[in-house]
């Protein structure tokens, strides 16, 4: 829905198939709770790679499967703190 969404917003492939595939895997694996942290948490770190990116470079194709990877491997570690932080009261 991600890719598809962004595509029809970007009018160009926001999101590619292997990207599709490793977070279908992240699923699978972590399951559904996780992957959503997971897909919130790529962004942020990708972020900063992007703007350094973006600001040397001119280059207008960012990878995101490493984002989705690092962020997996937070998850999986950091899941518990993530969700307490997230509604902590």
């Amino acid at each position: 829905a991600v890719a598809v969404l962004g595509e029809w917003l970007f009018k160009k492939e926001a999101m590619g198939g292997g990207d599709i595939k490793l977070l279908g895997m992240l699923g699978a694996y972590l399951g559904w709770q996780k992957v959503i942290i997971t897909f919130f948490l790529a962004p942020l770190a990708g972020i900063f790679f992007a703007v350094f990116i973006k600001l040397t470079k001119k280059n207008n194709v960012i990878p995101y499967g490493p984002f989705l990877s690092l962020a997996a491997i937070v998850t999986i570690f950091t899941y518990d703190h993530i969700i307490d932080l997230l509604f902590a009261y």
